[in-house]
């Protein structure tokens, strides 16, 4: 089976600032794929295309055909899937989930947008700071993503949001990760960073979107941005070093890592839009869903 993907953009006349020594993360071809935590009865409608798209994508990728499919052909299959959707909704995970109805990855598309989408906070700095940085931050990204095998460019990243998340006032900040059993039950939490911010301090709340062109692309990017949010030291984190090196940051403490999801989505002519222009001094906002991740096993 293959899959059509975006047409390779452009590299933009402009090049990014030479990129910070990265510290060597292995990437690989795929990762596991997350599961729901009940599947369509063998012989049912749903069945083939579910597990087809299970073979090649994850959970949150195959959801929205299956619930197309279980609402055309089963009620009853419907309903248990979109309960169970909504519920994982609710989890942290490293993919993102859409619970409406809606169609497989396939050949069928015209062509499949597979994106990363990355949740960064950055302490000292607020929406009105950012502004007229968001270049700067696409460069800095695309310069760490790009490798001997991968080249990322700025008009590949753009910001989905950027605004202020504290200001002025002392609060706690928790960043959870969520790993689910099969029947969907949280089995641990694992705390990744815990902060008390003093009076006043300002807290910026960026969030990011890579485009890739292919699915092995992304997954292997997935994992490199995941193995960031678990270096221990400031200096040792790629990106908060290519911020600094591009005026964005100053100093590498200021960025945490907070979240890492992929998303693919099918796109059909009909309907399709160009997600991928990164406007210099625009934001562009995007309605995202919590997305999550289950036990492969």
């Amino acid at each position: 089976m293959s899959y059509d993907a975006p047409q390779k953009r452009s590299k933009p006349k402009s090049k990014p600032a030479p990129k910070p020594a990265p510290k060597p993360v292995p990437k690989p071809a795929s990762k596991p794929a997350p599961k729901p935590a009940s599947k369509p009865a063998p012989g049912t409608p749903a069945a083939p295309d579910f597990d087809n798209c299970m073979t090649v994508f994850d959970g949150c990728a195959c959801f929205p055909g299956l619930l197309s499919c279980a609402k055309q052909n089963c009620a009853a299959e419907f309903n248990a899937a979109a309960t169970e959707c909504q519920a994982a909704k609710t989890q942290v995970t490293g993919c993102v989930l859409t619970c409406s109805a809606g169609a497989y990855p396939s050949t069928y598309a015209d062509a499949t947008e597979y994106s990363l989408w990355t949740a960064v906070t950055i302490q000292g700095a607020s929406a009105a700071s950012f502004q007229g940085s968001e270049y700067d931050f696409a460069a800095a990204v695309a310069n760490i993503t790009s490798d001997d095998f991968l080249t990322v460019t700025t008009d590949m990243v753009y910001i989905a949001s950027a605004k202020d998340l504290v200001a002025g006032s002392s609060r706690q900040l928790e960043s959870l990760v969520v790993s689910l059993d099969v029947q969907g039950n949280v089995e641990q939490r694992q705390q990744h960073e815990h902060r008390h911010l003093a009076d006043g301090t300002t807290l910026l709340a960026v969030e990011f979107v890579v485009l890739f062109d292919t699915y092995d692309d992304l997954n292997g990017t997935a994992a490199y941005f995941g193995s960031l949010m678990d270096v221990t030291a400031a200096a040792d984190n790629d990106l908060a070093v290519a911020l600094v090196a591009r005026g964005v940051l100053f100093n590498e403490s200021q960025l945490i890592i907070e979240s890492v999801r992929t998303m693919v989505t099918p796109i059909f002519t009909s309907h399709a839009r160009n997600r991928a222009a990164f406007h210099v001094g625009t934001f562009t906002m995007l309605l995202v869903t919590v997305a999550w991740t289950l036990d492969p096993t």
